[in-house]
């Protein structure tokens, strides 16, 4: 293996991966969800997610295909707003949270929020239309 003056990077012989086949600087796992199913989902599009386990409302579990080196990582995530009733008087917002890491899965949850005036907020679990995390 070299690299040139340019910075290009010339590999001869013989090259392998794991097979989560990555490149320096891509997501090692990602997913997008109908947050409103229940029980096992099957992901609307993923790279090294095997399935979603809903475990309760607005609470998700993704297993991944091929484990982490370890439980070292960051999970980032979004989900879309709910069919929630919302008052006249208030804003409704949804927000992800990660619940739990180890090297085989990731949990995470759904919460929206209510928010009356300037001072009265009211959140709960809920299951949004759409979780997308990577």
């Amino acid at each position: 293996m070299s690299l040139d003056a340019s910075n290009n990077l010339t590999v001869t012989g013989n090259v392998t991966s794991n097979s989560r086949n990555l490149r320096a600087g891509s997501a090692s796992a990602w997913a997008n969800i109908n947050g409103t199913l229940s029980g096992t989902i099957a992901p609307r599009a993923s790279h090294n997610v095997s399935s979603v386990t809903k475990v309760g409302t607005g609470q998700y579990t993704f297993n991944l295909t091929s484990a982490m080196p370890d439980a070292n990582y960051a999970v980032i995530g979004t989900c879309s707003p709910t069919d929630v009733n919302v008052g006249p008087s208030g804003s409704f917002s949804t927000t992800l949270m990660v619940s739990a890491i180890n090297t085989n899965s990731f949990s995470v949850s759904t919460f929206g929020f209510e928010i009356y005036g300037a001072s009265s907020i009211e959140g709960a679990l809920v299951n949004p239309l759409y979780v997308g995390v990577s």
